[in-house]
């Protein structure tokens, strides 16, 4: 009885450790299926573009952190249909996503690869995302919705549609050949956006709560703000010079516009002038304190032999 019961004990032992290693290769397998790349039972490769359709993942989360392309040329990450992504920085494709319920951008790791140099594109279609990827130039945005609109990199060309961000910063202004263009989209803080010569610059039926301080900033280019309004505005919000143009048509609510300042127009030109000018002030005045010295000292010179020479004659008419 007592062989009987060990042995069936044992048995059942194996069985237990059998079953919790294949859930545990099973609950490896749908994680490491549930990573983006050319292994995962949702992704196709066609082409140079990765296709890659969660519509049937309805719980997990997918994630792009790094992408194993196995010596394949991989141009563009298509993501279709994902409850949410987690999006990391590292990665240096172009993304195409559509209809994602959440994307989470990711800061790229220690050692991980430098996407600065890459002109990447990211288009978004009926997605949330928290931030802008730190790699990308180009921007197509439809029917989605962006929490921090932030970026560090100087971007070519935006273009957004029916879609609403919370906050837009862009670091670098719109450089010449550059264009942005927001229709029917809702803007709830302009902290900052830059218009230099040869780019161009459209709102149409956009909305914006609040312009910040110095905003708009209209250095060159060419910009059209039509049937569009703003709520809240402050005196230099929108600033512009004299080489740029603005059309305003059919604007509602505030609207304040300045002119750039000479500062403002050349900061760089102005820094040179004063510096120049506080070399030129620093020589003059010690010119004139070496003129001054010099002077002193000769005054002082010539009144000892004054008092020498008076001292001889009042000894010599005493003698």
């Amino acid at each position: 009885m007592g062989r009987q019961w060990r042995a069936w004990a044992c048995g059942w032992s194996w069985v237990v450790v059998w079953a919790l290693v294949g859930l545990a290769s099973h609950a490896y397998l749908i994680e490491d299926d549930l990573r983006v790349g050319l292994d995962s039972s949702h992704c196709e490769l066609k082409e140079t573009i990765l296709h890659c359709d969660y519509k049937q993942v309805t719980q997990q989360e997918v994630k792009l952190e790094e992408l194993l392309t196995d010596g394949q040329a991989v141009q563009q990450v298509a993501v279709f249909n994902a409850r949410k992504l987690r999006l990391s920085d590292a990665v240096c494709v172009n993304f195409l996503l559509e209809n994602v319920s959440e994307v989470v951008v990711v800061a790229a790791g220690e050692g991980s690869s430098d996407c600065q140099a890459a002109e990447l594109e990211l288009s978004v279609s009926s997605s949330t995302l928290n931030r802008l990827p730190a790699q990308v130039r180009s921007v197509q945005l439809r029917d989605s919705s962006v929490t921090s609109f932030t970026t560090t990199s100087s971007i070519t060309r935006l273009t957004i549609i029916n879609s609403v961000i919370k906050i837009l910063l862009l670091s670098q202004p719109l450089s010449a050949g550059s264009s942005a263009s927001f229709t029917s989209t809702a803007i709830d803080t302009l902290q900052k956006l830059e218009v230099a010569a040869g780019a161009t610059l459209t709102m149409v039926h956009t909305t914006i709560d609040v312009v910040a301080s110095r905003g708009l900033i209209l250095r060159g280019g060419n910009t059209e703000i039509k049937s569009s309004s703003a709520t809240t505005m402050l005196h230099d919000s929108v600033l512009v010079g004299q080489a740029a143009t603005l059309t305003i048509e059919n604007h509602s609510g505030q609207l304040r516009v300045a002119v750039l300042t000479l500062a403002d127009q050349h900061p760089c030109y102005l820094k040179d002038f004063f510096f120049w000018g506080f070399i030129t002030s620093l020589v003059v005045l010690v010119v004139v304190c070496v003129v001054w010295v010099y002077l002193w000292h000769r005054r002082r010179k010539q009144a000892r032999i004054f008092t020498s020479r008076r001292y001889f004659h009042t000894a010599t008419d005493g003698s």
